[in-house]
């Protein structure tokens, strides 16, 4: 009789699996449309789109499935509707029951613990227990208790399974933990099917930025803080609602350790050889200022390029790294790059400077050897070497992405031009420019008489109703400060705008209400968002690891051997990969003139009172 009744509650749940979901799916035949789906199942072409958001303007040509509202679905027997996770076994689930076979050495305490019901509540749902007792073989009817995650369609989706798709890298797509998939989805936990319709998050799916994971029984916000290294204060300005209680259950946000990794796939190179050859300069026993510096930007990059290797390596990827200085020196580079220590190694990283750089590339010519430089924004067009990779754009490309910006964004404001006799060249070929977006009639043309600029001459040029443009040529420090001083300090009645081909390190001096107030825009190869929770993470693990604030070569040294190694992962093949964005950095990689490669992304800066934003 036991038998029976466990074969009809086994028919009973299989003819109420397609119940137990709130969303089915729908095979699209040859030559369905939207509308003929829509007339059949008597669903609005709108709530079709909205189940699949996949289907770009209507066009079912390249979709085989379609999600669908499951007519007969029951609330009662929706498995996300009740906690699960103790089901196990010959366990069968029927409209919010469990259906369990008592086992040798099983008591009423210890199914009483494991299914989270008083004993009282398996009397009552069982009340042969009040005359017989427990014994092997019963059938026990357990109430399951309400689940605590609720899935809400406001930030839940329908996914439809696809095949050779698994937990990992449906998990991985949006962000989420594989448990969380879990908990989202009881009956994927034996395996997932093919066209199984599953939950998963909306909204945070979208970024890759963050995971998901449900609180557990017994944390805190202490512990959770604990957990993923991250403070009380970032917990709570991402998951506002744990300010009032920590509730066990709850999905939240977490920042993920691997936060920069924007949806790219790990390639299948699984093992990599690097080399890293940097001036540690570590036999001298005292250094000069300027030796000292270079140690230290040395260091910094090690470290941060450190930190992105523990990243890379949680992905999956082994990288075996070797360290060599090169002592700053030609002679020492040219003697490592000639031994025996570079075998079978697919990427080298530096050295830093160009000369012992080109020493390099041309002893490891002809060889399936990567090499980045990663800090000069000298041309490298000169270097032969079909294999190397510039990673910081070029001075000249910098200028030439803004005057581009400037050109894009021109619409008849009063232009100035402002460069001494060493830039006629450029300042003709930009005049051409500029004339090809109709500025000819605007034009005026500023310059400096032994290295100055009277600030007379600048009201005599500027238009006190309309808006003016200053594009500053060079980068003469004291040229580019006597303008800035110049234009500062000018009514408020001038509404100004300056431009620079390239950023002076004069700025870098510069009070930043003058800058300010000229509205200043620049082009660099860098930027850091100190506000942004990435850069905030790679601050906080490096000042625990090493004991201090990262400088911009730290960030350099992250961002330059992530994204190398990721993109290595894949293939060597870097100008078709596309557009990624670092820590500090971004990068788009393309030929130069000599066929090596150079990062041509660019951010354009501009001063917006006294923070700076990116423009484009």
């Amino acid at each position: 009789m036991k038998k029976v009744i466990i074969f009809i509650l086994f028919l009973l749940n299989i003819s109420l699996f397609a119940q137990q979901k709130k969303f089915i799916t729908y095979q699209v035949k040859s030559g369905e449309t939207l509308q003929n789906i829509s007339n059949k199942l008597s669903l609005s072409t709108e709530e079709i789109l909205k189940l699949n958001p996949d289907v770009k303007g209507g066009n079912l040509s390249q979709v085989k499935v379609l999600v669908i509202p499951n007519r007969d679905y029951s609330k009662q027997g929706d498995l996300t509707n009740y906690e699960t996770k103790m089901v196990e076994g010959k366990d069968i689930i029927v409209d919010g029951y469990v259906y369990h076979e008592v086992l040798p050495k099983e008591n009423l305490f210890r199914i009483s613990q494991k299914y989270r019901v008083e004993s009282g509540v398996l009397k009552h749902y069982n009340s042969f227990l009040m005359f017989k007792g427990l014994e092997p073989g019963q059938i026990l009817k357990i109430p399951l208790n309400e689940s605590k995650i609720k899935v809400d369609e406001t930030t839940m989706l329908p996914y439809v399974v696809k095949p050779k798709e698994t937990k990992y890298s449906i998990a991985n797509r949006y962000g989420i933990t594989i448990d969380s998939l879990e908990i989202l989805n009881p009956e994927i936990k034996n395996g997932l099917k093919i066209d199984q319709v599953i939950f998963v998050p909306k909204e945070i799916g979208v970024s890759s930025q963050f995971e998901v994971h449900t609180v557990q029984k017994g944390e805190t916000l202490y512990s959770l803080s604990k957990l993923f290294d991250i403070s009380q204060e970032e917990l709570i300005l991402l998951n506002p609602e744990l300010e009032k209680e920590v509730k066990e259950g709850v999905l939240i946000k977490i920042p993920r350790n691997e936060e920069l990794v924007f949806n790219e796939e790990i390639g299948e190179k699984r093992s990599l050889k690097m080399a890293m050859m940097l001036p540690f300069l570590t036999e001298k026993d005292s250094l000069s200022a300027r030796e000292g510096r270079i140690q230290n930007i040395a260091t910094d990059f090690y470290f941060g390029a450190l930190i992105a290797l523990d990243s890379i390596k949680k992905q999956g990827i082994s990288v075996d790294v070797q360290v060599l200085d090169t002592k700053k020196s030609e002679f020492v580079s040219k003697k490592i790059s000639s031994g025996s220590s570079l075998l079978g190694t697919d990427l080298i990283i530096g050295p830093l400077f160009l000369n012992n750089l080109k020493a390099v590339a041309n002893n490891i010519k002809g060889k399936d050897i990567m090499i980045v430089s990663p800090i000069s924004g000298q041309d490298h067009s000169f270097i032969n070497n079909m294999n190397l990779i510039q990673d910081t754009p070029t001075d000249e490309h910098l200028s030439f992405e803004m005057l581009q910006f400037v050109k894009e964004n021109y619409s008849g404001q009063n232009l100035l031009l402002v460069a001494n006799d060493k830039q006629e060249l450029q300042l003709n070929s930009i005049l051409k420019d500029l004339n090809s977006v109709g500025a000819s009639q605007k034009i005026s043309i500023i310059k400096p008489k032994k290295g100055y600029i009277k600030p007379e001459v600048f009201k005599t040029k500027l238009d006190s109703i309309s808006e003016n443009w200053v594009l500053l040529f060079g980068k003469d420090d004291v040229l580019a400060a006597d303008v800035v001083y110049n234009l500062g300090v000018l009514p408020e009645k001038y509404d100004l705008t300056l431009f620079t081909l390239n950023k002076p390190k004069s700025f870098e001096k510069i009070d930043n209400n003058f800058l300010s107030r000229v509205k200043l825009h620049y082009p660099s190869s860098s930027f850091l968002d100190y506000d942004s929770l990435s850069i905030q993470r790679f601050i906080n693990k490096y000042s625990r690891r090493f004991g201090g604030f990262p400088s911009q070569y730290a960030f350099k040294g992250f961002d330059v051997t992530y994204d190398i190694l990721l993109r290595l992962s894949q293939d060597n093949s870097l100008t078709s990969q596309g557009f990624s964005r670092r820590l500090e950095a971004k990068y788009n990689f393309i030929e130069n003139t000599s066929g090596n490669l150079v990062n041509n992304s660019v951010y354009i800066i501009e001063y917006d009172g006294l923070d700076l934003k990116v423009v484009e």
